[in-house]
């Protein structure tokens, strides 16, 4: 893989990374009680660590909080795939690893996004089920 490519890889995978991490500090925060914060994403300021430690500590968090047990369970499961994709990115960038370690960071991300629109489709369907009965 040339530079250029591997580059673009690495891209597209921060940017789906961030995309992701964005809408699952949302949901934590809309879907759970009490509401769980994420750090915030400020890009130069907060770095991949800080925000994988929070994202850790929200795994644990999940669990104690009141909320539907299928979006609990969805929600474990999307940042369970949100820190391997983050996972197998920093190990690749920090080895210069091989191209299928970057494919499968973007894997690992695309499946949380994934996970992600069906949960919010699941929370929209419930809305739109307590509106009719309302």
């Amino acid at each position: 893989m040339d530079n250029i490519q591997r580059q673009a890889y690495e891209l597209r995978f921060q940017l789906r990374a961030g995309e992701v991490y964005d809408r699952i500090a949302k949901r934590l925060r809309a879907e759970l009680y009490p509401p769980i914060e994420l750090e915030a994403r400020i890009v130069g300021v907060v770095g991949p660590l800080d925000l994988i430690a929070s994202a850790e500590n929200a795994l644990g968090a999940i669990r104690d909080t009141q909320g539907s047990e299928v979006v609990k369970q969805m929600l474990i499961e999307i940042v369970e795939e949100w820190l391997t994709g983050m996972t197998i990115y920093r190990v690749c960038t920090a080895e210069n690893g091989p191209e299928w370690m970057l494919r499968a960071a973007i894997i690992a991300a695309t499946r949380a996004t994934e996970d992600l629109e069906r949960l919010e489709d699941i929370i929209l369907a419930d809305q739109d089920d307590e509106d009719d009965t309302n």
